[in-house]
């Protein structure tokens, strides 16, 4: 949204009133925001499931490395937020062959709010999942060790039944 507002913010001529054109963008860009939510979700089910996926071009040289923090940390973490409810499953893939995304991670929510809930739940979970503040630094480091300016997409998609 930054972006677009950046874009948006031109300098004022003698011709154009920035005020009121600004306020036209920013209308025109609500309504539109909203529409094509309300398309997107036209159809879905308050309980179909959505799986939030992110594909990352993690370099070959340290997938060794996240295959260890990912069984050590990930993966009991996972198996945690599965238990309490917060997601329903999950998946990490590494690369075999393809293109240049090499690590796939998948969670599955009940529905787009809980995907929404996922952000925030996630941070509570962590806490109570390493209690000690200066560990969960320690493990968000080894991450970032990996995850550095690492290029990565980020999707959702419903299941078809």
């Amino acid at each position: 949204m930054e972006l677009i507002f950046q874009f948006f913010c031109f300098k004022s001529t003698n011709h154009l009133n920035t005020n009121s054109t600004m306020k036209k963008l920013i209308v025109i860009l609500i309504v539109t925001f909203i529409s094509v939510n309300l398309v997107a979700q036209e159809g879905e089910q308050i309980g179909d499931p959505h799986w939030y996926t992110m594909f990352s071009k993690v370099p070959t040289t340290k997938l060794d490395t996240l295959k260890k923090l990912v069984k050590e940390f990930s993966i009991p973490f996972f198996e945690e937020l599965k238990t309490s409810g917060i997601i329903i499953d999950y998946h990490f893939l590494f690369h075999h062959t393809g293109d240049e995304y090499t690590v796939v991670q998948m969670t599955k929510h009940q529905s787009w709010n809980a995907i929404n809930d996922y952000w925030k739940k996630q941070f509570e979970a962590f806490e109570k999942f390493e209690p000690d503040e200066d560990k969960r630094n320690e493990i968000m480091a080894a991450f970032q060790s990996v995850f550095k300016d690492v290029p990565h997409i980020d999707n959702i998609y419903t299941e078809l039944k």
